[in-house]
């Protein structure tokens, strides 16, 4: 009878010693490229056709790039869109806004982010193809200054696109 309670009690703690730190343990599901690629690729090209739908007066327009960061909501279609960073011309600034606003079936977000992942939308608009390489140097360094200043803080990193366009003439 002894024996059959010891072994019954080491059961008991063995039991509980391997499964409090299993309970504990926290399950984390990290994001794929590919299943990241696929989603920016899916946002690039919606967010494209909506900025070739829009009107633009080339007689104001002086290009730039302009930084748009917003989430998704339950439904797919983006929500709290803020201007991040103006470009210097209102008017793309108000072309990228209102591109971003009408996303309305970005779909579900890659496995492993946050319901409340921030979305960067990184647009630029430019007159010429030397304005483009320009803003688009411009943009990796602004990029790249983002990224490392990011590094080391806490919170969820913010899942970056660029789309870039010229008018047409």
């Amino acid at each position: 009878m002894n024996k059959l309670l010891s072994l019954s009690l080491a059961s008991l703690f063995a039991g509980a010693a391997f499964t409090s730190p299993l309970a504990s343990q926290e399950i984390r599901v990290v994001p794929t490229a590919d299943g990241t690629q696929h989603f920016i690729s899916d946002v690039s090209h919606d967010l494209d056709r909506e900025l070739g739908i829009i009107d633009l007066d080339n007689w104001r327009f002086r290009g730039g790039f302009a930084q748009v960061r917003f989430q998704v909501d339950p439904e797919g279609r983006a929500e709290n869109v803020t201007l991040y960073r103006r470009s210097g011309d209102p008017q793309v600034d108000r072309i990228a806004m209102k591109a971003v606003e009408r996303l309305d079936s970005i779909g579900e977000l890659p496995v492993g982010y946050p319901d409340d992942q921030v979305i960067q939308a990184n647009v630029i608009l430019a007159r010429s193809e030397s304005q483009m390489a320009s803003l688009n140097k411009q943009l990796k360094r602004v990029e790249a200054n983002r990224i490392a200043q990011a590094a080391g803080k806490p919170g969820a990193p913010v899942l970056a696109l660029s789309i870039a366009m010229n008018p047409p003439s």
